[in-house]
């Protein structure tokens, strides 16, 4: 379990993967929408970065990408 904020996911994610379309605003979306869980803690939105990996895996897997 990785915990990070939305935009340490975002750079991590940018690390391995430089060429990426994934935003800061999409990852926002995914967490109003319940498509992954977080964790609030007063201002900062917490994310699991392993599962935001997970459910972008399974998406694209799932659209036939």
């Amino acid at each position: 379990m990785k915990i990070r904020k939305i935009k340490n996911s975002l750079e991590d994610i940018k690390s391995e993967d430089p060429n990426t379309c994934l935003t800061e605003y999409a990852i926002r979306q995914m967490v109003a929408n319940g498509e992954i869980s977080h964790i609030k803690r007063g201002r900062k939105i917490l994310i699991d970065l392993d599962e935001l990996k997970e459910y972008l895996s399974i998406g694209a897997k799932h659209k036939g990408i």
